[in-house]
């Protein structure tokens, strides 16, 4: 997949925090639909490539004694875009020190 130089970065810390950005956008791909609702039903790891876009989301930590009580971080990338979901503001820190060149890059490195 080829990447520009240049891509946006958005990062949200709950999937309804991003909800409520898709629904003020005048247009929103499908790949982005299909992202928010598989987000919405699955409760596991997941990722999904198509033609330009790769998203998913990744648990990164689990109760052992509540299954249910779960912490993700739910990502969508293409050539100028990143979204990121969950990730904390210690886990940014740790990335400050890399110039990304692009959206894959960023995401990698965190």
């Amino acid at each position: 997949m080829k990447f520009d130089s240049h891509f946006n970065w958005y990062r949200y810390m709950t999937v309804s925090d991003y909800d409520q950005q898709l629904h003020n956008e005048e247009t929103v791909s499908p790949s982005k639909i299909e992202w928010v609702r598989q987000l919405r039903t699955k409760d596991v790891n997941f990722t999904r490539a198509e033609l330009g876009v790769l998203y998913g989301s990744i648990v990164t930590w689990q109760n052992p004694d509540d299954k249910s009580d779960r912490r993700f971080i739910c990502y969508y990338i293409t050539p100028t875009e990143l979204i990121t979901i969950g990730l904390s503001e210690h886990i940014m820190s740790l990335a400050a020190p890399f110039d990304s060149k692009t959206a894959f890059d960023a995401f990698y490195q965190n």
